[in-house]
This record gives structure tokens, sequence and C-alpha cells, in this order.
């Protein structure tokens, strides 16, 4: 990625083919966040969100499935960071 700011278009639909495009916006990312972006999206049709509820609920236990290890990153830094290491030392 370029060292300057990059202009990020986004959209959130109705539909998955964003005939119906219920949001929209535009945020800056900027090289010292990695060219990333976090658009807060208020106010969304109900139906919208619920979809998105939904589709997060579908996916989440096909990503866990995979997965080896899991991580309670809620727990205080030095203990995530104990655990990591741990894994570490068994693979």
């Amino acid at each position: 990625m370029p060292p300057y700011k990059v202009r990020v278009n986004w959209q959130v639909a109705a539909d998955p083919e964003f005939r119906t495009v219920v949001k929209a916006g535009s945020e800056s990312a900027t090289p010292e966040l990695a060219h990333s972006v976090q658009a807060e999206v208020d106010g969304l049709p109900e139906l919208a969100r619920a979809k998105i509820v939904q589709d997060i609920a579908d996916v989440e236990p096909l990503l866990r499935a995979g997965s080896t290890h899991e991580l309670d990153t809620t727990r205080p830094l030095d203990q995530t960071v104990g655990a990591l290491i741990a894994i570490a030392a068994r693979n």
C-alpha cells in the first residue's frame, strides 16, 4: 500500500446484489492503521440488521470448527500472551 492516506468508499445494502443501498460513506485509510477503516453505521433498517446478525451466526461456527485453539481475549493482556506462548510451545 502507498505511504499516504487512501479514500475507502463503503456501502451496506439490503440485498446481496447491492440493488438497494441503505447506507454509504467514505473513510480515510491511513498507513498508521495499516490502511484499515472502521465505518460507524448507525440507523440500519431492522431487516438489514437482522440479516447481518444471522450471517454472523451462520459463519462463526464454521470458523470455529476449523480452529485448533481458542483464546479468551477478554482476559488481561499478560494472560492472553501467556496462553499464546503456551500454544506455540506445544506446536
